[in-house]
Parts: structure tokens; C-alpha cells; sequence
């Protein structure tokens, strides 16, 4: 794809997103909100360095992994400013080439129909921290916990707001593509050998900033972290909603140590999550008036391919309308996983998990929000036209009213009539209907007359050490490892 033009300032269309009075997000003519998506960094720290280093343009890196994108079906993308790169000790923004991708890939979002999900801090440190920035100065506890730090934070929080993106013509704050906005990244972590961030400092801190954020024109949703549920029962409910907060976001990122697989069965799999959700003794969350959203979620260390669509399910079904996966690899360096090693996920480098998440992402979209499911023990579990196995590590998606299939391995017997009988085709291996010599995905679209109009065959995807393993934690060791292949 070209790259994209740079725009002259526009005016301000109205939101794409609102919550209604009973906290469910919305569209602007009133539709149910389901938005499935992925974390993306191409633009910010090691990612960033990473993608330099196989000295591909990040532009054209960025256009392909978006690209990407649109065959996965994403609604949404988040994005974590690595704040310590594109800003100083003041709060200043700072000119970057990391500033100039991040208004790249914003503006490739709008022009693909995909929304983002933005959150100015995520204070975190990386690998390559290229200023001396206020996140050097104070740790994360301290953001949220110490006022003396939030008028720097204002003054860094305004400037984002504020930044024209010269590829839309629009300041931050004015685009209706950035849909969904997230104050500060986990603030209630515990990591870092730091105190716990109590409720009520959450709570003003979330009132502090979003009265700043409406003060600047904006209109999206905003939500707050609470990186966990801990503590976050039927007493704390209230404080946050009097926050005035459109709802929360919760990391469901969870798994085994460092290179060790995740495989037991997941069968009739409720997320850390859900169970907080629904299960919890005096957990009132399900109840309150908020947008619920999971900002980061995967099980690490795990190569099962059933288990995006199991747990995408029971999300929907306890509330959440927006889930983003912890991290997608870009393409120019997903061979080597060097950025998350215990997540993986791309496009083409491990196909099947790439069908598993398209058939998640049509569950969370599909399943009523709020409702129940019935959960079924043992290792097999069929519903709705969906078909998942840990025996066998598949997940099937078959809808033969819209001529829709989908599956990361081939059951054992045939699919359910000829190619010619289907609209959508995606697999990641040999079928009934499309024979591949291995792990390779395909997507196919048929005209009425059963010729094949569009037809996506990936390179086979070969994976050639364990890839969820870091080994030494030093960032050039982990990059020269390669973990998968691609074989025409």
C-alpha cells in the first residue's frame, strides 16, 4: 500500500462510540459495540529498534502489519505511548521519528476502518529509553498517588490531546477514530517492588484527569486501569463510578514461567477475568453502569488453538465489549518472537492460531452480551456451528446459512460439502475443501458461480525452537534466536 498522505486540518466529526445509561457502549446509531483487536508497539521501543535492526522501512512494515489487520477482521487497536520516547521531564512532547509512526499508524487505522484504542502513559521502561522523560523521574505508583506529579502530567497529557496528526488533519482529541481512550496503563501494579495504588487514589486520580480530558473537547470513551480486580469489591464500586468514568479496563494476561508450555486442557475455560466477573463473593462489577474492556489479554506459553474462541466467548458473555490481544508481532520480525516471547501471534507465522483468533473474534461478536453459555465438560466441545477439540487442537467455524467455514486443522471426516457451497474460506491446514502441504494459511472468497475471486496463500509456516522461550533476558540474544520459518 502507498503511504499515506499528509492531510489538511479538518473539522470534527461526531463520535463513533457512547455508553448508554446502563453502561453499555454503543454506536452512533445505537448498535451494540463488540470490538476484538491486539496490542501493537511497531512504532515504540524494542519493537521499534527490532524492526531497524532487519533495516525494513517502519513504514512499510506498519502498512503490511495493518494490512494484516484487516484480513484478521480487528474492530480495534490499541496503542500505549511509550511516554519515556516521545516526551521530557517537563511533560513536553517531543518531535520523533517514534511520534511520526504513531501518527502514521493512527491515520492507517482510519484509513482501514479500524478504531483506536489510545492511552497516552504507559510509564513503563524499555530497552532503548531515549530521553530523560517524567516517567524516569517517578515510578507508577507516584503517577497516580503523589499530586506534586500531576502537573507535569497535565502538561504532557495536554500536549497529546492537543498534537495535530499531519496525516489526518486532526488533533487527538477531535478524532472520532480514536474511540476509546485509556488514562494510564496499570496503575494499581504491583511489579516493581512498588506500594499498591488503594482505590480511592485511583478513583481521584481517574476524576483529576477526565475532567481535564472533557475540559479539551474530548468526547470518546474513557476508561481507567485497574490492572486487577483485587480489592475491587461491592465497597469500591460506587467510588468509581462516582469517578465518572465511562468504564474499566482489565489485563487478563496470565501463564506459565518463562518457556515452559501452557497446554492443559482448556476445555470449558472461564478467564481470571470472567470468574472475577460473575463469580467472586460480593463482586458487584457485572452489575455497574461501566463499559468493561480487556486491555491485554492472552495466556502465555500456550500453542492450543481452541483457546481463543473458548475464552472469547465467555468474555462477551460476562460483559466486555472490548478485548485486545497482549501483543501482535510485527511481521518484519515475528520469526524471531523477540519483543513478548511468551505471546505470540501473527498473521502468518503461526497460522493456526491465526484462525483460532478470526473464529474468537466472530464468538465475541456473536455471543449476547451478558449472557449465559452452557459449558461442556470432557475434551470436546460443539455449539452454534462451532466445533472445538483438545484432543485433536482444533477449533472449527462452520455457517452454512452464510456459506462461512473456518479451522485450524481438518476434523477427521469431510467438511460439510464442496467449495463451491461457500462464500468465506480460512484455514490453516489440509481440508476437505482445499489441500495445503502443511501448516499454510489460505483464505478464499467465491462468487455465486463458485469460482474463486480472491484466494490469500501464505508461505507454510514451520516453527523451529520453542518459541516461548526467553533464555537470556538480554534484548540481543533474544533477537538473533529465530523461532519460526516461512517455506514457499
Amino acid at each position: 500500500m502507498a503511504s499515506i498522505a499528509r492531510a489538511e486540518p479538518g473539522a470534527s466529526p461526531e463520535p463513533l462510540l457512547h455508553k448508554d445509561a446502563g453502561g453499555t457502549l454503543r454506536y452512533a446509531d445505537g448498535r451494540e459495540a463488540k470490538l476484538w483487536g491486539t496490542n501493537y508497539q511497531a512504532m515504540f521501543s524494542s519493537e521499534y529498534i527490532n524492526i531497524q535492526r532487519v533495516r525494513v522501512p517502519h513504514k512499510e512494515a506498519i502498512d503490511r502489519d495493518l494490512d494484516d489487520f484487516v484480513a484478521m477482521e480487528f474492530d480495534i487497536v490499541r496503542l500505549a505511548l511509550v511516554d519515556r520516547q516521545i516526551a521530557d521531564a517537563e511533560g513536553n512532547l517531543l518531535a520523533s521519528d517514534h511520534l511520526d509512526l504513531l501518527d502514521y499508524t493512527i491515520a492507517g487505522c482510519r484509513e482501514r476502518g479500524i478504531k483506536v484504542y489510545l492511552v497516552p502513559v504507559s510509564w513503563h521502561p524499555t530497552a532503548w529509553d531515549t530521553t530523560d522523560s517524567f516517567s524516569d523521574r517517578w515510578n507508577l505508583t507516584d503517577l497516580v498517588r503523589n499530586p506534586a506529579t500531576w502537573p507535569v502530567q497535565e502538561n504532557y497529557l495536554g500536549q497529546v490531546l492537543r498534537h495535530v496528526n499531519p496525516y489526518t488533519g486532526l488533533a487527538f482529541r477531535d478524532d472520532p477514530n480514536i474511540a476509546v481512550w485509556e488514562m494510564l496503563s496499570d496503575p494499581a501494579r504491583t511489579n516493581y517492588h512498588q506500594d499498591v495504588v488503594t482505590a480511592q487514589q485511583r478513583n481521584e486520580y481517574f476524576a483529576h484527569f477526565l475532567e481535564i480530558m472533557r475540559s479539551e473537547g474530548v468526547t470518546g470513551i474513557v476508561l481507567g486501569s485497574v490492572y486487577d480486580l483485587t480489592g475491587l469489591d461491592e465497597p469500591q464500586g460506587p467510588p468509581f463510578l462516582a469517578s465518572g468514568i465511562d468504564g474499566w479496563a482489565f489485563r487478563d494476561d496470565a501463564g506459565p514461567p518463562d518457556g515452559l508450555t501452557n497446554d492443559e486442557n482448556k476445555m470449558g475455560i472461564r478467564s481470571y477475568t470472567t470468574w472475577m466477573m460473575r463469580q467472586k463473593p460480593g463482586m458487584v462489577w457485572m452489575d455497574l453502569p461501566l463499559v468493561k474492556a480487556v486491555s491485554a489479554f492472552d495466556y502465555r506459553g500456550t500453542s492450543l488453538n481452541y483457546m481463543y474462541p473458548a475464552v472469547a466467548r465467555s468474555m462477551t458473555a460476562s460483559g466486555f465489549q472490548i478485548v485486545c490481544a497482549a501483543q501482535y508481532d510485527a511481521n518484519a520480525v515475528a520469526a524471531k518472537n523477540a519483543t513478548r516471547r511468551m505471546n505470540f501471534l501473527n498473521y502468518r507465522h503461526w497460522p493456526e492460531k491465526t484462525v483460532s483468533y478470526l473464529i474468537a473474534g466472530r464468538l465475541f461478536r456473536e455471543t449476547p452480551l451478558g449472557g449465559e453459555w452452557e459449558q461442556t465438560a470432557g475434551d470436546n466441545w460443539s455449539f452454534d456451528g462451532v466445533t472445538l477439540s483438545h484432543d485433536a487442537n482444533r477449533a472449527m467455524y462452520v455457517d452454512e446459512e452464510r456459506g462461512i467455514v473456518m479451522y485450524t486443522n481438518s476434523p477427521d471426516g469431510p467438511l460439510p460439502g464442496t467449495l463451491e457451497d461457500y462464500r468465506i474460506v480460512a484455514g490453516a491446514n489440509r481440508s476437505s475443501l482445499v489441500d495445503v502441504d502443511g501448516p499454510r494459511l489460505h483464505r478464499l472468497k467465491i462468487d455465486a458461480e463458485g469460482g474463486v475471486i480472491f484466494l490469500d496463500l501464505e508461505p507454510r509456516a514451520e516453527r523451529v525452537e520453542n518459541p516461548f522461550e526467553t533464555g537470556d533476558v538480554h534484548m540481543n540474544y533474544r533477537f538473533c534466536r529465530r523461532v519460526a520459518k516461512l517455506v514457499d
